[in-house]
């Protein structure tokens, strides 16, 4: 897929646009787009995210998309961001 095409799609267009491709799913379509620097609204979630997330804010039963929802939701634009921050204070904080 074209990166230029994929920033003028919705969050979850892109994201579908890009699982068409073998082997990517959620995590690795949300790093292309935010670390390919297509979007900043998306957040890729991995075990470091996913635990900050769940022991701050949703529980411990909270799946990864309902994580992905969260932080679009939660951080709008700036979900790309939130993630990075994420990532640092769980690995400072394990």
């Amino acid at each position: 897929p074209d990166l230029a095409r994929l920033a003028l799609l919705p969050a979850e267009e892109a994201r579908a646009s890009l699982k068409e491709l073998p082997g990517v799913g959620d995590k690795i379509a949300d790093c292309t787009l935010l670390y390919g620097g297509v979007r900043t609204d998306v957040c890729p979630v991995d075990t470091w995210v996913a635990r900050v997330v769940r022991n701050v804010w949703l529980g411990p039963e909270a799946g990864l998309r309902e994580i992905m929802a969260f932080a679009s939701e939660r951080f709008g634009p700036y979900a790309g961001y939130a993630q990075f921050w994420f990532f640092i204070y769980a690995r400072k904080n394990r």
